[in-house]
């Protein structure tokens, strides 16, 4: 199921609202370890960037960002909210960009919707030779706070996968044209407020695809466990303890 099925239908203009309010940016340190070594001139291109939560870091001096995002409702945000950067609707198996005109080519939190052959394919034909990809993820880190833990399980009951994205195999190890993938774990905490949870809550995907009534239910358990859980109850805020995951490609 694509990203776009799974939202059509769904008032999707609020949840990309809802999503550039309440996902969580990435490390500094994680975002430094990709551009390593590579100088400062750069075209960079955030593919399935979303309403650009990693797109605003990735604004450095020398750097012309494009951001590739297949919902024009996340795209609207985007460009909005990041004037300096070019936006274009596309796909990461079809990008809208020349051969050879890129220097970084980075994915947050989007490479799982993608197919991996023929993306790894079109990042391979827009690099230029000793370019890079970088693919991201954020993951609540469960082992950390017992509450995450529930939180996880309820989640992973409508579908959502919080395994290590490769050791799940969605990550290549070596695919062609490229030497093999470099990883980097990088451990850290968002301060979040109740509502704050709820909203990260609503902007799953697997609950947005969730019926009117049954996603209702749902955000009542949620509420529930803030209310009830001794790490929970009764604080204005509390810490959600992530993991960075970033592997990144060299182009040969």
């Amino acid at each position: 199921m694509t990203k776009r099925q799974l939202i059509g239908g769904l008032g999707f203009g609020t949840v990309a609202q809802t999503y550039d309010h309440i996902r969580p940016s990435y490390p500094q340190s994680a975002i430094d370890w990709v551009f390593v070594g590579l100088g400062d001139s750069l075209d960079v291109i955030d593919v399935g960037a979303g309403t650009g939560k990693l797109t605003a870091q990735l604004l450095a001096p020398g750097r012309r960002v494009h951001a590739i995002e297949p919902d024009p409702n996340m795209l609207r945000v985007l460009t909005k909210k990041l004037p300096t950067v070019t936006g274009h609707l596309g796909t990461g198996e079809a990008l809208p960009l020349a051969a050879s005109s890129a220097d970084v080519v980075t994915v947050a939190q989007a490479f799982h919707w993608m197919d991996e052959e023929r993306s790894m394919t079109e990042f391979a034909r827009i690099l230029r030779p000793g370019g890079r990809v970088a693919l991201l993820w954020n993951d609540r880190d469960s082992q950390r706070a017992e509450w995450n833990e529930i939180l996880t399980r309820k989640l992973q009951s409508l579908g959502e996968n919080t395994t290590a994205h490769r050791s799940a195999g969605l990550v290549p190890e070596q695919p062609l044209g490229f030497d093999p993938v470099e990883g980097l774990t990088v451990p850290w905490v968002q301060d979040i407020t109740p509502e704050g949870l709820l909203d990260l809550v609503r902007s799953r995907s697997y609950v947005i695809a969730l019926s009117a009534s049954r996603r209702e239910a749902f955000l009542d358990e949620v509420r529930e466990l803030l209310e009830t859980h001794p790490q929970l109850a009764g604080r204005a805020s509390f810490p959600l303890p992530y993991l960075t995951s970033v592997f990144r490609y060299t182009r040969r």
